[in-house]
């Protein structure tokens, strides 16, 4: 998963497609979160990112 792909949430019945713009926290010392999120881009009319567990997003479409 990298920024720019289309995903959609694996584990929810919605056919709503978000567009993955902020990839998780790395700290200066590689330091990660505990659950990864990514900021998502959801276009479902609202116009807003959400930081999500990317164990819960399916790459629908990889950018190149």
């Amino acid at each position: 998963m990298k920024v720019g792909d289309l995903v959609i949430m694996s584990r929810v019945e919605s056919s709503v497609v978000g567009l993955v713009v902020k990839m998780p926290y790395v700290g200066p010392n590689g330091e990660k979160q505990q659950t990864p999120r990514v900021g998502v881009y959801w276009m479902d009319g609202e116009g807003h990112m959400d930081w999500e567990p990317m164990n819960w997003l399916e790459v629908v479409s990889e950018s190149r």
